[in-house]
């Protein structure tokens, strides 16, 4: 079963890059190259977090380890607000941008920092009043941490967007080396403690935002945007329904974490926390093929809309047949997964955790694959009432099943939020580009995307052409 595993997933990676393989020439190794250098950054990224926070689970006592993560998830969730919906934005426009995208990258992070500043300034000030319910050093380095990754999101994004991977390949590099590097020297200098591990993960951050911004160039190419108009407005409502679709997708895989928290206290989050880093470890897959397919989907939209609903039906079924196994293998061996990752402490109480999550597992790399469908459309209609209903759906799900059961409850309420989340964005899909607009395929079969890419390839740089005239 593992070797079957093993080559449905070497088939659904080669697929994705060559999904992507769409450059003017034809060929795929420019963008192979490029769908890689996506894929190890973010593993690189989420990667090197998860093994930290993975280390840090067996050097912390439980109720410390509970209280890192609900800062972290507080983090990850006042991060995508701060963000404003402009990551995705982001990617979308900088893909479609005519010529040198670097004047569309640096208006958008320019104008990014409104929603950046509007949430951080308040945080920094609960943090310093002493209002935050942690001592003050750690409530501040938390904020620290939460500045420095908003920064960073908003560069790695435009570096998918621009299709310049590399640039991302190098910054989260340069932040796995911080992270675990200074792991390694806590850890032999037994100075593994709460506030530490949160010094850690800021400063790490920190180096991503340095090497990010050397790597942009930032002095010269920000003196390029003077006299141009930043359009503060225009851009703050296109980024709206993204804020939306990034917030309800970040509060999907913490709100558990922040909840149960607050319901049960940091002893009994640590069990729930600690299996759902094997969930978060298995996003990064679902983080990578959003990276792959969302530049192809986003010119799609433009200049062959009629074929998305197929292509998304072909992405969905070659994620299916990876994310299913995976899911069936981590219901299969839960404890002992739990006990090779956490130690014996955790093994029972994490490993029943993660067999409830295991759904989980399957639904994440699904819901990358359809959500990526919608970030990179034009038409953002209701997209933000279907995400205030599924906010409404897991967040009462959660206070009614933590309640009820603790961390147990909570791993239910993620799996079925989960669920009903893939659901709504695939009926949104289906309603938006499925019903009667596909194009007719024989034997009811979905157009293989390679093919299609392929042949689309001469019309792009014709439909850019008479784009750029018209502008």
């Amino acid at each position: 079963m593992a070797e079957s595993c093993a080559r449905l997933a070497c088939d659904w990676v080669g697929t994705m890059v060559r999904w992507s393989s769409d450059d003017s020439s034809g060929g795929t190794t420019s963008r192979g190259a490029r769908a890689g250098a996506l894929g190890l950054g973010q593993a690189l990224g989420r990667g090197s977090l998860a093994v930290a926070v993975v280390v840090l689970v067996r050097y912390l006592q439980p109720e410390a380890y509970g209280d890192l993560a609900f800062a972290i998830a507080f983090v990850a969730i006042s991060a995508a607000f701060a963000d404003g919906g402009f990551s995705r934005l982001l990617v979308r426009e900088t893909a479609r941008a005519p010529g040198n995208p670097v004047l569309t990258v640096w208006e958008l992070l320019t104008v990014r920092l409104v929603p950046l500043t509007a949430v951080t300034v308040p945080v920094t000030l609960v943090a310093v009043a002493g209002i935050s319910g942690f001592p003050r050093g750690f409530a501040l380095l938390t904020v620290a941490y939460l500045t420095m990754e908003a920064i960073a999101f908003g560069f790695e994004n435009a570096a998918v967007g621009a299709e310049r991977p590399w640039r991302f390949v190098v910054a989260q590099s340069a932040g796995a080396l911080a992270l675990l590097g200074g792991l390694a020297i806590l850890i032999k200098a037994d100075a593994v403690t709460l506030a530490s591990a949160m010094a850690l993960l800021a400063g790490a951050s920190l180096v991503k935002v340095i090497a990010h911004a050397g790597l942009w160039d930032a002095p010269h190419e920000i003196s390029m945007l003077r006299g141009r108009p930043l359009r503060v407005r225009r851009r703050l409502a296109q980024a709206l329904p993204f804020l939306a679709l990034t917030a309800i997708t970040t509060v999907y895989y913490r709100l558990g974490v922040v909840l149960l928290h607050l319901l049960r206290g940091g002893e009994e989050t640590a069990p729930y926390a600690a299996a759902f880093r094997v969930i978060d470890a298995i996003g990064v897959l679902g983080a990578i093929l959003f990276a792959v397919v969302a530049p192809g989907f986003a010119r799609a939209h433009v200049d062959s809309p009629s074929e998305v609903w197929a292509l998304w039906r072909s992405v969905v079924a070659r994620t299916a047949l990876v994310s299913i196994p995976v899911a069936a293998l981590l219901a299969i061996f839960a404890e002992p997964i739990a006990e090779i990752l956490f130690g014996s402490r955790y093994a029972e109480s994490a490993g029943a955790d993660l067999r409830l999550l295991a759904p989980c597992a399957a639904f994440i790399l699904l819901l990358s694959a359809t959500s990526v469908v919608v970030y990179m459309g034009d038409d953002t209609a209701g997209i933000i009432r279907l995400t205030g209903l599924n906010l409404a759906i897991i967040a009462s799900l959660t206070l009614l099943l933590a309640q009820l059961a603790g961390d147990r409850g909570a791993a239910v309420a993620t799996s079925l939020a989960e669920m009903l989340s893939f659901s709504g964005f695939a009926l949104l899909v289906w309603r938006r580009y499925g019903r009667a607009k596909g194009p007719a395929c024989p034997n009811g079969t979905a157009p293989d995307p390679n093919q299609h890419l392929a042949h689309a390839q001469p019309e792009e740089g014709h439909s850019r052409e008479a784009r750029d005239e018209s502008r």
